[in-house]
């Protein structure tokens, strides 16, 4: 009896180990398509928001408005008159299209950005997001993730709209690379927790105290921002009035947490620091 117990434990072990790999080597074979079969569903979701923003009537004139938005704002400012507009400093009132509720240490960023032919202003930034992709070539595992933040109906509208957010993400993109541009995140302020993760390199702490100079030279005017933000009413309103961008932000952070050579960015670095 004591010999065929031993015995059947022994077999029980020995199949244990067996049916794991098993498991292992079907979660492995369905693991690939199943990534690629996600990431091709999402993809076509978000292809699809995009042809209905640009088709329909009624989301076609959203083309490029942030961006003239933002653009009016900065010629407000260099022909001597408020960034922000008189309705905005009165008192409450309810956001409509033309009102900034950027800081004022975004005026150095935009007067940059806005200057930029529109093709060059979707262009670069759009490069760039994918340059940064395809240098830390993701795990399958993290394709789906990505298509899901690009087919999160926000991401579409920003990017159809021109939203300076589209740069802010190819920043946090260059920030996974270089470390310092991620610092560029504070002229959104409710997103500032993706500028953060740059804080590890050197270059950062630099940028975040050239960010700290310029926004003191403005002075008085964040306590106009502060105005503007709490005067303001609607269902955008509030201090994390941009955190539906997150998503969008994300796309270039994932990529980064599921790289596969996580000494890319490092070697890229020292190439551009030598050439």
């Amino acid at each position: 009896m004591a010999v065929s117990s031993l015995g059947g434990g022994l077999a029980i072990r020995q199949a244990e180990p067996v049916a794991g790999r098993r498991l292992t080597d079907l979660a492995h074979r369905w693991s690939d398509p199943l990534a690629v079969g996600l990431t091709a569903l999402l993809a076509a979701i978000a292809a699809f928001l995009l042809w209905t923003l640009l088709t329909d009537p009624m989301y076609r004139s959203s083309l490029g408005n942030d961006r003239e938005i933002y653009a009016a704002a900065v010629a407000r400012w260099n022909e001597g008159q408020p960034f922000y507009l008189p309705e905005q400093l009165a008192g409450a009132y309810e956001i409509q299209t033309g009102h900034v509720l950027y800081p004022p240490i975004a005026i150095p960023a935009f007067e940059l950005i806005m200057a930029i032919p529109p093709v060059l202003y979707w262009a670069i930034p759009l490069a760039g997001i994918v340059a940064v992709i395809t240098i830390h070539r993701p795990a399958r595992w993290a394709w789906p993730l990505i298509a899901a933040c690009c087919a999160y109906p926000w991401t579409p509208m920003l990017l159809i709209a021109g939203n300076p957010s589209l740069w802010i993400t190819a920043a946090v993109a260059a920030g996974t690379v270089f470390g310092w541009p991620a610092i560029l995140v504070v002229i959104k302020p409710s997103l500032f927790p993706f500028a953060v993760f740059g804080i590890r390199h050197r270059s950062w702490w630099l940028a975040a105290a050239g960010a700290i100079c310029v926004a003191a030279a403005f002075g008085a005017m964040w306590i106009d921002w502060v105005h503007v933000v709490l005067n303001a009413s609607g269902w955008r309103a509030g201090p994390l009035y941009s955190f539906g961008d997150a998503p969008m932000l994300a796309i270039p952070l994932v990529a980064w947490l599921a790289r596969r050579r996580p000494s890319t960015h490092r070697r890229l670095h020292r190439s551009l620091q030598t050439a």
